[in-house]
C-alpha cells in the first residue's frame, strides 16, 4: 500500500518493523510493514502483511493464490477462479513467499537429542 493509504487507515509508518523485499526489477529494498490487513474480494478474503511502498496499492501473488483468484489477461482484471466459483480452494503447495507465517521445519521441531 502507499504511504498515504497507510496514514488514511491510521497506521504510523514510523512505528513498525521493516522487511527487505524483492521488487519487479529484481532489486531488493527495505520497506515498512505496517500490520496484517484483511483483503476482501468478491466472495473471498485473506489476511496478509501490508508493505508500504510506491504510490498505488498493489496485491501480490500470495493473497491472489490464497483467495483462489486469477488474473484475466484479456481484460486485465482480477477474478474469482471460475473452476471454483463458490469457495476458494488452496493449491496443493503454497508459494515460497508464505514465509510470513511461523514455520518450523519438521527436522528442527524436535528437542535436541531426540
Amino acid at each position: 500500500m502507499s504511504g498515504s493509504v497507510a496514514r488514511q487507515l491510521g497506521f504510523d509508518t514510523t512505528e513498525v518493523y521493516s522487511a527487505r523485499i524483492k521488487i519487479a526489477d529484481a532489486s531488493r529494498i527495505e520497506v515498512p510493514v505496517v500490520a496484517p490487513i484483511r483483503i476482501d474480494f468478491a466472495n473471498r478474503s485473506c489476511t496478509t502483511d501490508a508493505y508500504v511502498l510506491g504510490d498505488a496499492p498493489l496485491i501480490g501473488v500470495v493473497p491472489i493464490e490464497a483467495m483462489d483468484c486469477i488474473i484475466e489477461p484479456r481484460h486485465r482484471r482480477l477474478v474469482v477462479n471460475p473452476a471454483h466459483p463458490d469457495r476458494a480452494e488452496l493449491p496443493r503447495t503454497l508459494p515460497a513467499a508464505t514465509h510470513n507465517f511461523p514455520f518450523q521445519h519438521p527436522r528442527h521441531s524436535r528437542p535436541p537429542g531426540c
